[in-house]
């Protein structure tokens, strides 16, 4: 059996709010193809006061693209930033 996380609120685990599942082994890419991850650290999104690293109260463009990266957001370079925002659950 493996322990997988998802985007959740069952569990609290490292301060990342998540669900936790147990699995099969012989499961394992069935269950990341349904968005299951193998660290809840993977689950991490920054605040957007986290983000906010210059201080300002808005997020620049660079700001939003790191937090997005931290987040693990694939093509975060290359994605709309309207798009990266609703990514990381910020307002607009």
């Amino acid at each position: 059996m493996i322990s997988l996380y998802k985007e959740g609120n069952t569990h609290i685990i490292r301060g990342v709010s998540c669900e936790l599942k147990q699995f099969n082994v012989n499961d394992l890419e069935h269950a990341l193809s349904l968005g299951y991850k193998t660290s809840p650290s993977d689950l991490y999104k920054p605040t957007k006061e986290e983000a906010d690293t210059n201080g300002t109260g808005k997020l620049s463009t660079a700001e939003i693209r790191a937090a997005a990266k931290l987040a693990g957001i694939d093509n975060y370079a290359k994605k709309r930033i309207s798009t990266l925002l609703s990514e990381l659950g910020y307002e607009n």
